[in-house]
C-alpha cells in the first residue's frame, strides 16, 4: 500500500494514450466498455462484502482477475468472448432492449431464472422464488389476497409491463401513459434528478475509462491517489477540485446502475436500423 505522488509512478501497464478512440464513442460502445469495468468493480465489492462465502464467489474473483488481464493489456477491446462474460452469462441483467416495447415471454423467462438463481446463493428469501409457482394454479383461493391485485411489474426488477388498450385512440392513450409514468417514477425514481440524456460526447474528456481503471487497480492494491494526480493521470484538463465534484460522482452513478445508457444505446440502435 502506498500513496502515489506522480503521475509517473503509475503502473506500466496504464497508458493515456491506449483510450484515445473513445472520441468517436457512441453509447453502444461506451456501454460495451462500462460494462467490463463494472463486473469487474461489482466482484471485488463483493469479494470484500462476504468473502468467499457465497456458492459461486471464488469462481468469479478468478474470472475478475482474468479480466483484468484482458483490460489491461488492451483497454478497449473486445471482451465478449472473455472468461469473465462467459462465467456472468448466468447472472448476467437481461440484454439492454428499447425502453418503450412490448413484455415478451423471455423477459418472465429471465426473471424466473434471476430470482431462483438469487435463492440458491441466499440473495433472497424463499417467498420470492415461490411465488412463481402461484402462476401455476387456476385456483384463485390458493393464491394470497395480496398477490392478486399486485402489478406484475412488481415481480421484474427491471422494468414495468403494460398491459395497453388498443382500442383507446392515441391521444388518450399518451395521457394515460404521462399519468401512469409519473405515479410510476414514485415508486422507481431514476438517479438522477435531471430527465436528459447521458452526456456521453464528454466522458472522454472526462477521462472516464482510464479513471475507472485506475479505480479498480487501487481497490486491488490498496494504494491511494490524490485528485489532482488523478485528474492529470487520466487527461481531466479542469483541475483537481473540479474532477473531485464531477468524475467520482459520474463514476458512481454508472457503476451502480447501467441502465439508462442501456436505454440511450437500444434507442439509437433502433434509430440507425430506420435510417440507414
Amino acid at each position: 500500500m502506498a500513496k502515489i505522488a506522480r503521475v509517473k509512478d503509475l503502473p506500466e501497464w496504464f497508458g493515456l494514450e491506449k483510450y484515445q478512440q473513445t472520441e468517436a464513442f457512441g453509447a453502444a460502445e461506451w456501454l460495451t466498455q462500462l460494462r467490463a469495468r463494472k463486473y469487474v468493480h461489482d466482484c471485488f465489492v463483493s469479494f470484500t462484502n462476504a468473502g468467499l462465502d457465497l456458492p459461486y464467489m471464488s469462481e468469479l474473483l478468478q474470472a475478475a482477475k482474468t479480466e483484468l488481464t484482458l483490460l489491461r493489456e488492451s483497454p478497449l477491446g473486445d471482451f465478449s468472448d472473455s472468461t469473465w462474460s462467459q462465467v456472468m452469462g448466468d447472472f448476467s441483467e437481461v440484454p439492454y432492449g428499447n425502453p418503450v416495447r412490448g413484455l415478451t415471454l423471455l423477459d418472465l423467462i429471465n426473471q424466473y431464472r434471476a430470482d431462483h438463481q438469487d435463492y440458491e446463493n441466499g440473495l433472497c428469501a424463499e417467498s420470492k422464488k415461490n411465488r412463481w409457482s402461484l402462476i401455476q394454479t387456476t385456483s384463485l383461493k390458493v393464491i394470497p389476497e395480496e398477490l392478486i391485485s399486485t402489478s406484475v411489474g412488481a415481480l421484474m426488477e427491471t422494468g414495468e409491463p403494460l398491459l395497453v388498450d388498443m382500442r383507446a385512440p392515441d391521444p388518450v392513450l399518451v395521457e394515460a401513459f404521462v399519468d401512469w409514468l409519473k405515479k410510476a417514477r414514485t415508486r422507481q425514481p431514476i438517479s438522477s434528478s435531471k430527465r436528459e440524456r447521458p452526456a456521453y460526447r464528454d466522458w472522454k474528456g472526462y477521462g472516464l475509462l482510464p479513471y475507472l481503471d485506475l479505480r479498480i487497480w487501487l481497490m486491488e492494491t490498496g494504494n491511494r491517489i490524490s485528485h489532482h494526480v488523478m485528474a492529470e493521470a487520466v487527461g481531466y484538463c479542469k483541475g483537481g477540485d473540479s474532477f473531485r465534484k464531477t468524475v467520482p460522482k459520474l463514476a458512481n452513478d454508472l457503476l451502480f446502475s447501467l441502465a439508462e445508457l442501456e436505454a440511450m444505446a437500444a434507442v439509437e440502435a433502433t434509430s440507425e436500423k430506420l435510417y440507414s
